[in-house]
């Protein structure tokens, strides 16, 4: 009764990735009635919209760029092979009794993050109007090129004077 294992997964299937598995696993120790330790491993994905995958956006006629010697059209796309963000979650934490009406919780987590969301440029063409004016085509289309991390803390104390009333004070590192 002191060892408590607990583990899941969420099954999706989408159009644009097809089968997405995100499992997790929770395992908790509490070695007497005032403590627990816990710790956690998860993943989880985020579906791209049918925007990321397949939007068009023109802007006409060619606008002015600041930093550009000719004016420029910038037409974005989204793009057919942007797949599925994930992201990998450790986390570990204790909580303590410190009176039948007084708690307090700690926990750290670390979080990887894979194939995130970024805006790609593609290869600049010069081009012509119609009315043969010179103007730079700077196509940009969605790409999952990044990755990042994340990691903190989290303090929390709940203390309840009443069986009714219950006031938590919380402090989050990130």
């Amino acid at each position: 009764d002191r060892l408590h294992l607990i583990a899941g997964t969420k099954l999706e299937h989408n159009e644009f990735t097809g089968f997405e598995i995100q499992p997790s696993a929770r395992l908790a120790w509490t070695p007497n009635e005032r403590q627990t330790v816990w710790g956690a491993v998860s993943r989880a994905v985020r579906t791209p919209s049918r925007a990321e995958r397949g939007f068009h956006f023109y802007s006409d006629p060619p606008h002015s760029v600041p930093a550009l010697p000719l004016p420029a059209l910038i037409p974005a796309s989204g793009n057919p092979a942007f797949g599925a963000e994930e992201m990998l979650a450790y986390e570990i934490g204790y909580r303590v009794k410190l009176h039948p009406r007084l708690s307090l919780d700690a926990a750290t987590f670390y979080n990887e993050y894979d194939h995130l969301y970024n805006v790609a440029q593609l290869p600049v063409e010069f081009r012509l109007s119609p009315a043969s004016q010179p103007y730079l085509l700077l196509p940009v289309t969605d790409n999952n090129a990044l990755y990042g991390e994340t990691y903190g803390g989290e303090l929390a104390l709940t203390f309840q004077p009443l069986d009714a009333w219950r006031l938590r004070a919380g402090f989050t590192f990130l």
